[in-house]
């Protein structure tokens, strides 16, 4: 029969001492006593993972959807009509890509659809609607940053969150 040799500390700590005593401070287990050991401790570290990992009160769903690593919606919005719905469709599946070069590019291409929309939400809202001048504000610093060449765009995720935010402040300030 094989034996593993397991040091004597942890032994111990498994309880009663199991298999004989060797030289030193080894103990040797049999392989029934050892496949008994190693379901514990798969139990245990199992166990520890489901309950440390597990969440008490599931996360909140935006209204349309989620906005995953991209940041979360602080609360669900009114439906959208008009120009800021026009402005949402071409920002959400954008917002909602995978980060990388091709959203950048897509999302670069998609600028001048950016500040007609914008354009269209503060004709909308009116001249004196300070969060729809700011949504077109963020739009100009986006279109800024996307004259760079690709690759050197260090601050577009910066930019794209700044059109997200200001969009979203559009929407709140017509609740």
């Amino acid at each position: 029969m094989q034996s593993c040799p397991i040091p004597a500390a942890l032994a111990n700590i498994r309880g009663p001492r199991v298999g004989e005593r060797r030289a030193g401070e080894t103990r040797v287990l049999n392989r029934a006593a050892m496949k008994k050991n190693l379901r514990a401790a798969f139990v245990a570290v199992v166990s520890t993972v489901a309950v440390g990992c597990g969440h008490s009160n599931p996360p909140a769903v935006a209204a349309h959807d989620e906005h995953g690593e991209h940041g979360e919606h602080k609360g669900d919005h009114p439906k959208l009509t008009g120009a800021p719905h026009a402005f949402h469709e071409t920002l959400a599946p954008l917002w909602h890509a995978a980060k990388g070069p091709d959203r950048e590019q897509k999302t670069c291409d998609a600028v001048p659809t950016f500040e007609q929309r914008a354009a269209d939400v503060q004709k909308e809202s009116g001249d004196g609607d300070v969060a729809a001048r700011a949504l077109v504000a963020s739009v100009a610093d986006l279109k800024t940053e996307c004259a760079k060449p690709a690759g050197s765009r260090t601050d577009f995720e910066a930019k794209l969150a700044g059109v997200h935010d200001a969009f979203h402040k559009v929407v709140e300030a017509k609740r």
